[in-house]
């Protein structure tokens, strides 16, 4: 009975522990505004970031076609949408970002 209780301590510590986590919501201020990198490529043509950022897309993606909504190479555009997924107080969520690439000499 003894080695009984003590394999499920641990479980039962953890789930108790896992109920206490909490985490700081992020600012609706913060939320509005976009992610934005920029990489600079000296010396590379647009099409040729455009190409790759397609590539880039599909490696990532698995499928560009199932994540690029919009492309054209003549802008230098694409967008697309994506779903990810994080785990927070043992519950896996899921959420939906949009995506955009801009290209253009360099």
């Amino acid at each position: 009975m003894f080695n009984n209780q003590l394999l499920t301590l641990p479980f039962v510590m953890a789930f108790a522990l896992a109920g206490c986590a909490s985490f700081q919501q992020t600012p609706p201020a913060q939320l509005a505004e976009p992610l934005t990198y920029v990489y600079e490529f000296p010396g590379k043509e647009k099409a040729e970031l455009f190409n790759k950022s397609r590539l880039w897309v599909a490696e990532t993606y698995n499928s560009a076609e199932a994540v690029i909504t919009f492309e054209d190479l003549e802008s230098g555009t694409i967008k697309g949408t994506g779903v990810g997924s994080a785990v927070w107080s043992l519950f896996e969520r899921k959420f939906k970002y949009n995506l955009g690439i801009d290209v253009r000499d360099g």
